[in-house]
């Protein structure tokens, strides 16, 4: 993403909106999502949405040579709110 569009909501929204499909069109009951350690900004995107923090995969990936971690993120159906996050 160019540095311009950062910090202007658009993956926010993003996600958000991938929410409203699941939920409320494919009536799916939870979305999972996984973040490379370190990458605050995804992670805050998925906070702003609902999506709470469930586990740690660790060593789980390999990135240019090095084992990373992944976080582990949950959102519930009924945890969802149908407003967009401010």
């Amino acid at each position: 993403m160019a540095a311009e569009e950062r910090g202007q909501g658009y993956a926010t929204e993003a996600v958000d909106l991938l929410c409203e499909w699941a939920f409320l069109d494919r009536q799916l009951e939870k979305l999972l999502a996984r973040v490379f350690d370190g990458n605050d900004a995804s992670m805050r995107v998925l906070e702003k949405v609902g999506f709470q923090r469930e586990g740690r995969l660790r060593r789980h990936y390999k990135v240019e040579g090095e084992r990373v971690d992944a976080v582990l993120f949950g959102l519930l159906a009924d945890e969802w709110r149908e407003e967009p996050p401010e």
